[in-house]
């Protein structure tokens, strides 16, 4: 019977010990302790951004086409893509 329960015990250990070494990102490096810009940077950043095949300003035109059309979800997602793109375009 203590057999079982010590597998389970190991188990939690293992986890813990997973968790610890889990190393940092780039962009957690970068942002250090800034939660804030962490998460907003997360959503918003894309990996590889030369295989999006739309431009800045494109984008932008979309989600204003679909803003004034009162088709506010595919307008949000336009306004992140152009986001993301204008983010790129800086550095």
């Amino acid at each position: 019977m203590l057999g079982l329960l010590n597998r389970f015990r190991k188990k939690k250990n293992e986890k813990a010990d997973i968790e610890s070494t889990r190393q940092m990102t780039e962009l957690e490096q970068l942002c250090g302790d800034d939660t804030e810009t962490y998460e907003s940077l997360l959503n918003t950043m894309f990996l590889n951004p030369k295989l999006i095949d739309v431009s800045m300003r494109e984008a932008a035109a979309n989600a204003k086409k679909f803003e004034k059309e009162k088709d506010f979800v595919r307008a949000a997602v336009w306004y992140r893509i152009a986001g993301g793109l204008a983010i790129m375009m800086e550095t």
